[in-house]
């Protein structure tokens, strides 16, 4: 069990450079750590088939005599999305403070990267799942089904065949992947920051940053150019030094310009795991004192939980939560 915050070396550069560029953010990020380290280090959820869930839907009078399975399998892929993107952040900082500890500069700007991944990615299911309403009670048919799209997409998007990687079918893994309904397609992620760039003024420069990022991360000029010292006087007479740690001037170039990106797309999936856990907290909040409605095209079923003891899921999701991780 992890009790403590990973922290970042404060020693890595001046401290003029440590106070003018780094001290803000990196206080920032092991905030965030700290807050949402809180969580259990696991979390058992329970869910029904795309199949059974659809017979529901279809059926006004099987969604009244089964209330307990349609709020728990949104409910539960609500929890998935947390709890994915939750263990995803703090793994993602702990490797940014262990690369940044070591020097290691192809390790951060690889972490940097999947941050921004992240963030992205969150931020694209994020507002879709806001389109259909998420602190209500009452819904249309049309509207849960949207929901229960929306989060399998996330939980199953893929651009691999898992099925045909499982199924030992090594030949048809040579063949160009194509979706189906069991491996849904995943979103493109320069669509997703895109999207993100244009949220707010915060993220203006993110699909700048995540090339600059990227070209570091392939084994292309940026790559190289984090084993080679910053260019100098040297430079000039042809002469070039590679090493395999950087000194510190080509490090605090890097990370002064990849810092405050990676630090406001970690801080802002904080954000986003706050706003599921209050979906989360009045999903799991349904009983027969608080009313859950849908509307089909020509009835509406009213549920309630009789029962809420045979529920699965504890109820504490926000980072204030007591259990530790």
């Amino acid at each position: 069990m992890n009790t403590s915050t990973p922290r970042f070396g404060r020693d890595k550069f001046s401290p003029e450079a440590h106070d003018r560029y780094f001290d803000k953010f990196l206080n920032q990020i092991e905030k965030l750590y700290s807050d949402f380290s809180r969580m259990p280090n696991s979390q058992t959820l329970h869910f029904v088939s795309d199949t059974e869930f659809q017979k529901l839907l279809d059926n006004p009078k099987a969604i009244e005599n089964a209330p307990a399975l349609i709020l728990d399998e949104i409910y539960f892929r609500f929890q998935f999305l947390f709890f994915s993107s939750v263990y995803k952040l703090l793994k993602a900082i702990e490797s940014l403070v262990y690369c940044w500890n070591q020097s290691n500069l192809l390790g951060w700007v690889l972490f940097g990267r999947f941050s921004i991944e992240l963030c992205s990615v969150y931020n694209h299911f994020w507002q879709k799942l806001e389109d259909c309403g998420l602190l209500k009670t009452d819904y249309t048919i049309e509207q849960l089904n949207e929901l229960e799209r929306i989060l399998i997409k996330y939980s199953h998007g893929t651009r691999f065949d898992w099925d045909a990687l499982l199924g030992g079918d090594f030949e048809k893994l040579k063949e160009k992947f194509a979706h189906t309904d069991q491996n849904k397609a995943a979103i493109n992620i320069l669509t997703a920051i895109d999207k993100l760039a244009s949220l707010r003024p915060a993220f203006r420069d993110v699909r700048v940053i995540y090339d600059m990022l990227s070209d570091y991360a392939h084994p292309n000029m940026g790559s190289h150019s984090l084993f080679i010292k910053l260019a100098d006087m040297d430079a000039l007479t042809g002469k070039n030094t590679l090493s395999l740690n950087a000194d510190s001037m080509r490090a605090e170039f890097i990370i002064v310009g990849t810092l405050p990106q990676i630090a406001t797309c970690l801080t802002y999936c904080g954000h986003l795991l706050q706003e599921t856990a209050k979906v989360i907290k009045l999903w799991g909040g349904f009983s027969g004192k608080k009313v859950f409605t849908v509307k089909f095209r020509n009835t509406t079923a009213v549920l309630k939980l009789k029962n809420t003891q045979q529920r699965h899921a504890p109820r504490r999701f926000a980072p204030s939560g007591n259990a530790k991780r």
